[in-house]
């Protein structure tokens, strides 16, 4: 469970940086 935490956690950190960079 901790991994898939980890990797959801990491997908929405690229995806709010590439809303930002936007």
């Amino acid at each position: 469970a901790a991994k898939l935490l980890g990797i959801g956690e990491r997908t929405l950190y690229r995806k709010l940086k590439e809303y930002g960079l936007r």
